[in-house]
């Protein structure tokens, strides 16, 4: 089994099971940005892997959603973050500088400020005249943007806004992958439950891993873990299909897309 993970400690709770071997497993782990697994998943190179939650409506006939397993937040999620030197209201029609790493923060950013000019960030962010704003992720975005007058967390922008958890990612699995093998779906399941208890029941080994690979605090990545959750309940699902809603109707994605969710997983 080829094994996506997210090179972000925002995952490690779910996926550093794998990545160490401590949920044992014979996948094949490949780690990479948001970006890198959605193009790795596009050219078939991934039996399961998580992916923007975006960019799912783009490869839904390829791949099926894993039941039970996502990146969320019920509040602020502090690794998706807008640093800006105008007022949220002030940016419609102003060129923001956005991450290439995410497409559904990306979207997120369109869904909650229609209008704003987004553009390709490209090396370190600079808020000027010209580009008054960027959004970053990952742990970038929890180091933050010196000259920052106004710091706006996108999840905490969304709950706000609608009352539902934030999708980010979920899980999926080749649909090729699926019909290889009957046992495979469980398989599959079985494997990220594991990792997932794994990390629930070894939490200080997440967080100094996390504290290793990021130089922060573990008072800070605790308190940043404590934000995420990993299953996809039913709150997490009224918030992924009003998502899709809110991206249809600005024309992120085709308004079938909200069919995606209804799809048998293991078709």
């Amino acid at each position: 089994m080829r094994l996506g993970v997210l090179s972000y400690i925002n995952s490690m709770p779910l996926s550093y099971g794998l990545e160490s071997g401590a949920a044992a497993t014979s996948c094949e782990v490949i780690a990479g940005d948001p970006n890198c697994l959605n193009r790795l998943a596009a050219a078939g190179q991934l039996d399961v892997t998580p992916i923007s939650s975006i960019e799912f409506a783009r490869l839904a006939g390829s791949y099926a959603m894993v039941p039970g397993f996502c990146l969320a937040a019920p509040g602020p999620v502090q690794s998706v973050r807008l640093f800006s030197r105008l007022p949220l209201g002030e940016l419609p029609g102003r060129p923001v500088a956005v991450t290439t790493a995410s497409a559904t923060s990306r979207a997120l950013l369109q869904v909650l400020v229609p209008g704003v000019r987004v553009e390709d960030l490209t090396g370190e962010p600079r808020l000027e005249d010209e580009q008054p704003a960027a959004l970053l992720i990952g742990d970038r975005a929890l180091r933050g943007v010196a000259g920052a007058e106004h710091i706006y967390d996108l999840g905490e922008l969304w709950v706000a806004e609608t009352g539902l958890p934030m999708v980010f990612a979920v899980w999926i699995a080749s649909r090729s992958f699926l019909a290889a093998s009957p046992s495979a779906f469980e398989e599959v399941q079985a494997v990220l439950l594991r990792s997932l208890e794994w990390g629930e029941s070894h939490p200080s080994e997440v967080v100094h891993e996390a504290c290793r690979r990021t130089g922060l605090p573990a008072a800070r990545i605790e308190n940043y873990f404590s934000a995420l959750r990993f299953r996809l309940d039913s709150p997490a699902q009224r918030g992924l299909v009003e998502f899709f809603r809110r991206a249809a109707a600005v024309g992120l994605i085709p308004a079938e897309g909200l069919q995606l969710l209804r799809q048998p997983a293991a078709a």
